[in-house]
């Protein structure tokens, strides 16, 4: 019988000891062999968008019976928000997290085969038989989605989970999803200009953007707007280091296609978010030169 995995995603960092809290509780509430894997817990606190974005890059490589425990949760305790299990039945996968709109990418990676479930209609929430000291309002993750996580793993490895939903209620219709605007691609007088967003700022810098590099040929020269900023020059390189051998001066921007198959514009051996002063948010413009 195949064993589930817990994932995790949260902003709780390293310091506090949140995380081996959490998976504590569920280590006690667990009767299968989960192994637990940590995607991040350095996401910035109470950035649900980079959150979103990490969760996005990571959903493909899990295999099925993965229950995802993703906690940035600003709204903590607040009764206007819900608690949320969503199924994924192709997948045998579960995501437990807030209705913030973190979950967004399962949302759109599923569509209406995803089953979204509100897990304060569960009896043994109401009843506070989740955790092991009572429900704290700050520390859901602790009390709230880590003891359901634990549940969820258990009936995975079981083969009870159909019977394990039902005790909350039907499916939800409505939950929180987060607009993202989609990059766009035009023919403006023969030339191809491309529009979209920096979503993500990584730990070398790096600047990831939405804009998908199938749509910009490798080799080619690139202009490039930030904001409201004036337009730079760059080439679009397959590699980091080839900027080392093929520019005169290594320390400039580069563009380069993204792990993740978009657009990502990078300093090699340096830091392309503080030499271009730039952040997540900020619209790009992308134009191919002759």
């Amino acid at each position: 019988m195949d064993f589930p995995i817990i994932a995790l995603l949260t902003d709780f960092g390293e310091r506090d000891g949140f995380v081996g809290v959490i998976k504590g509780v569920m280590l006690c509430k667990l009767d299968a062999p989960a192994p637990m894997v940590d995607i991040s817990h350095q996401v910035e606190p109470q950035n649900i968008r980079q959150a979103l974005w990490i969760l996005e890059n990571a959903l493909p490589y899990f295999p099925p019976k993965t229950v995802f425990v993703c906690i940035v949760d600003p709204g903590v305790g607040t009764t206007e928000q819900a608690a949320l299990l969503c199924h994924w039945p192709q997948q045998e996968q579960i995501f437990i997290g807030p209705d913030n709109g973190l979950l967004t990418p399962v949302y759109e990676a599923v569509g209406a085969d995803l089953q979204v479930f509100d897990i304060r209609a569960a009896e043994l929430y109401k009843d506070d038989q989740l955790s092991l000291h009572g429900r704290s309002q700050t520390f859901h993750g602790r009390d709230v989605y880590a003891p359901i996580a634990a549940l969820a793993a258990n009936a995975l490895f079981t083969g009870s989970l159909e019977v394990f939903l039902q005790q909350f209620g039907p499916p939800l219709s409505r939950f929180e999803q987060i607009a993202r605007q989609p990059a766009t691609l035009e023919l403006e007088s023969q030339t191809l200009n491309c529009q979209g967003e920096i979503v993500y700022c990584d730990h070398y810098g790096n600047l990831i953007t939405n804009i998908p590099h199938v749509w910009l040929p490798v080799g080619s020269r690139l202009s490039i707007s930030i904001g409201d900023r004036a337009p730079f020059t760059c080439p679009f390189l397959p590699a980091y280091a080839d900027n080392e051998t093929t520019q005169p001066h290594p320390a400039t921007v580069i563009a380069v296609p993204s792990s993740g198959g978009t657009v990502e514009l990078s300093v090699f051996r340096g830091n392309a978010g503080q030499t271009l002063k730039a952040s997540p948010a900020e619209p790009i413009r992308i134009q191919i030169l002759p």
